[in-house]
Order: C-alpha cells, then sequence, then structure tokens
C-alpha cells in the first residue's frame, strides 16, 4: 500500500500542474503563437485537430477573430478535460490516505468514465465549431464545417465505456465486502 500511496502522491499533484498547465497552454497556443511558424507551430497543432488545419483552405497568419473562435471552440474540449483532471487528482488523494475501495473513490471513477464519455461526444462538434473558426476569414462560398465519424472518436468512447463498467464492478466488490463485514 505504502507504494501506491507514494505513486498516488506524485500522480495527484502531475494533474494538479495540468489543471494549471491545459488553460494556459490553450491561451498561449492560441494567441502567442502563429501556426505557419514552423518554431511556433507545434503549440496550435497540438491544440487543433491536425486533418482539421491539413483539410481546409486557412488563411495565415490567423486574424484575431479567428483565433477568439478557435479559443472559444477549443474550450468545448478544455473544460471537460479540466474537469477530468480535477477528479483524477481527487481520485490519486483519495488514494494516497489509502481510500482504495472506498464508496469515495468508486463514485470518483464512475464520474472520470463520465466525463471522458461527455469529452468523447463532444468531439463532433469541436470538429465543426475548428472548422467553422479556420474558414470563418475566407472568403464567402469557401467556408464550410466538416464533421467526420472515424475511430478517432469511437476508440476514446469504447475508454471511457471500459472506465464505467470498471467502477461498476468497484462498487459490486464493494457491496460484497460490506456484506461480508455484516455476516457472523
Amino acid at each position: 500500500m505504502n507504494k501506491l500511496q507514494r505513486i498516488s502522491h506524485w500522480l495527484q499533484k502531475f494533474f494538479i500542474v495540468c489543471l494549471v498547465g491545459i488553460p494556459i497552454f490553450q491561451i498561449a497556443s492560441w494567441f502567442f503563437f502563429d501556426p505557419a511558424d514552423n518554431a511556433s507551430g507545434w503549440f496550435t497543432y497540438h491544440s487543433v485537430n491536425e486533418h482539421i488545419v491539413r483539410n481546409l483552405n486557412v488563411i495565415y497568419p490567423l486574424s484575431p477573430w479567428t483565433r477568439c473562435l478557435g479559443f472559444i471552440a477549443s474550450l468545448i474540449l478544455t473544460i471537460p478535460s479540466l474537469v477530468i483532471c480535477a477528479l483524477l487528482s481527487r481520485l490519486f488523494a483519495l488514494f494516497k490516505k489509502g481510500h482504495v475501495f472506498s464508496q469515495d473513490s468508486i463514485r470518483t471513477i464512475r464520474r472520470v468514465g463520465y466525463s471522458y464519455l461527455a469529452w468523447c461526444l463532444l468531439l463532433p462538434f469541436h470538429e465543426a465549431l475548428m472548422s467553422f473558426a479556420f474558414t470563418f476569414s475566407v472568403p464567402a462560398g469557401q467556408r464550410f464545417i466538416t464533421v467526420s465519424l472515424t475511430n478517432h472518436y469511437i476508440e476514446p468512447m469504447i475508454t471511457a465505456l471500459l472506465v464505467i463498467v470498471i467502477a461498476w464492478i468497484m462498487e459490486e466488490a464493494h457491496k460484497l465486502k460490506v456484506q461480508n463485514a455484516l455476516t457472523i
């Protein structure tokens, strides 16, 4: 248990850093770096789906309006990501205290699963808004919205469902543990 508590301590800190770092990264990538510049393009590359930028006729440098729309569209996935990081930080704080199969940890794991599922369901909306943001500054008639359904969306959804099922299994195990504790 001591090893689990040490690892949980560091993972809790990691997710707290993510809670601070993700918004800073999003703001920096949208407002301070130009994706057309090879030196800083990796920032926006990581905050935008590669196929969105590759398949659209994007005008560089990005206008301030395009950057604002892109930032707002990126919040669709950033907010659930922050919720997941907060939940994981809470989960590892519980593990650090030794509450591995407690009702609180099971509830937190279930919330992580549902938050991740929400993140997955928001992916097509994010793609549509991103394509709108990137084509907003192009001439009329060349603007469009793209939505695709690929394994890029299905794989995370399966993972989210697995997390929810694991929480359910852990809850059943917790019920059996409580029931066995009451048995004489």
